[in-house]
């Protein structure tokens, strides 16, 4: 039994003698395997040294500034605390990313601790954007807004959160506004709230864009919508170019869900208010904001020589359209007539000035109508007078008729050219000059 008992003794050394190194000694340690190492946190020779790096992305408040740690030295792995400058809580992360409430300039601290105790830090200022809180916006295109801080932040990323979100937006304004006036409008939303016990200091961020032109990131704090349904919420009063296409992008809420029965907490504005369990919704867009039926067009050649050529500008409502023209005089629609087309060329039989009168019919049978004077005028007669016989040397001016035309050409001797109605040339010779 003894020389059993040796015999496999000796068995099983053979097999741990014949072992790789590496297994072996993992075998030595309970079958843990080799301790985990992070070679970005392992110490290096050399005193403790607290360094850091830091990145400030183009919209700070929105995407937070990103921390890189770069500590050196000491013994073992390291401890990190940073303190932001901004009286939120710590982070123990080796790398963070930090989310500001506010412009301005914060001083950073990182402490660093290693295996063995030693502490070193580092401080930095860290210059976050700079405060633009802009009021009553006024823009050269005729658009204006009432912003309440034109860069207040979007608090959370990654949203991914279903117990609240944007369904809905549009535009209200007056359909018998005049195309390219500025007009008083309202942006409203629609939210669709499916927590229970409903969401509380909802806040959203949009940015507005009118004929593909950025005006602004518009913030509204909506308050608590505390159960669940639908919300109809005004987002801001706008002056709207009447007939302008609005575009949204980057749509943005968020909100904190309403725990327990009580009434929701009060809110100050700032992204303290918004950690953990806040939630958040995101559409990036672009969404076209439904807008009013405006009909509106345009138009070409008003000399009786010519065909008359008009375009349609209609926008808003619910495509497609059906349109019917009255071109004045009794150019009215008949069967297989230009007069049903989006864009039609006529000709009129006289001169004269004509009422023109679109007619559009959306989709949704919303209609709507424009009406412009039209002068076709008679077709010209070119005549050419002049103020000759005039000295050599001295300045001749030519009259061109008739007046009103959309272009004139003169020529005349020594190259003479002109595109005016009443040119003046200067004479170095008795000559004669032609229109």
């Amino acid at each position: 039994m003894k020389n059993r008992i040796i015999s496999l003794i000796t068995v099983v050394m053979l097999i741990f003698m014949t072992l790789p190194a590496d297994i072996a000694m993992a075998r030595g340690h309970g079958d843990r395997g080799p301790a985990p190492t992070n070679e970005a946190n392992e110490s290096t020779a050399g005193d403790l040294v607290a360094d850091f790096v830091f990145n400030v992305p183009e919209c700070p408040l929105c995407e937070g500034i990103t921390f890189t740690d770069q500590s050196t030295g000491g013994t073992g792995r390291y401890k990190y605390n940073w303190d932001f400058g901004d009286d939120t809580r710590h982070s123990g992360a080796q790398n963070p990313t930090h989310l500001y409430a506010s412009f301005g300039a914060y001083n950073v601290t990182l402490t660093v601790t290693d295996k063995a105790g030693n502490v070193a830090n580092t401080s930095q200022i860290v210059a976050v954007g700079a405060a633009t809180n802009a009021k009553n916006v006024e823009l050269d295109s005729g658009v204006s807004l009432t912003a309440v801080n034109s860069s207040w932040p979007r608090c959370i990323s990654g949203c991914t959160a279903k117990d609240a979100s944007i369904t809905h937006i549009w535009l209200e304004a007056d359909p018998s506004c005049t195309p390219g006036t500025p007009t008083s409008a309202e942006l409203w939303a629609t939210f669709r709230v499916t927590r229970r016990k409903g969401v509380c200091c909802v806040v959203s961020v949009v940015d507005i864009y009118v004929d593909g032109n950025f005006v602004d990131d518009y913030v509204t704090r909506i308050g608590d919508l505390p159960s669940a349904g639908t919300y109809d919420v005004k987002i801001t009063d706008i002056t709207w170019p009447c007939g302008s296409v609005m575009t949204l992008k980057d749509i943005y809420a968020q909100w904190i869900p309403r725990t327990g029965g009580g009434p929701c907490p009060t809110c100050n504005g700032s992204c303290t208010d918004y950690d953990i369990p806040s939630k958040c919704y995101y559409d990036p867009g672009p969404y076209e904001v439904p807008a009013p039926l405006i009909a509106d067009f345009d138009y070409d050649g008003v000399c009786f020589c010519k065909d008359t050529s008009f375009t349609n500008n209609t926008t808003g409502g619910v495509e497609p359209y059906s349109y019917v023209w009255d071109f004045g005089g009794g150019y009215t629609s008949n069967a297989g007539d230009p007069t049903l087309l989006p864009n039609p060329i006529i000709h009129y039989d006289e001169s004269g000035t004509y009422t023109v009168t679109l007619n559009v019919t959306d989709y949704e049978g919303t209609p709507d109508s424009q009406s412009y004077d039209v002068t076709i005028y008679p077709s010209p007669t070119a005549s050419a007078t002049s103020n000759s016989p005039v000295c050599e040397g001295a300045t001749l001016t030519l009259t061109g008729g008739p007046d009103g035309m959309d272009t004139y050409a003169w020529t005349g001797p020594n190259s003479f050219t002109s595109s005016e109605q009443s040119p003046t040339v200067s004479t170095d010779a008795t000559t004669a000059m032609a229109g």
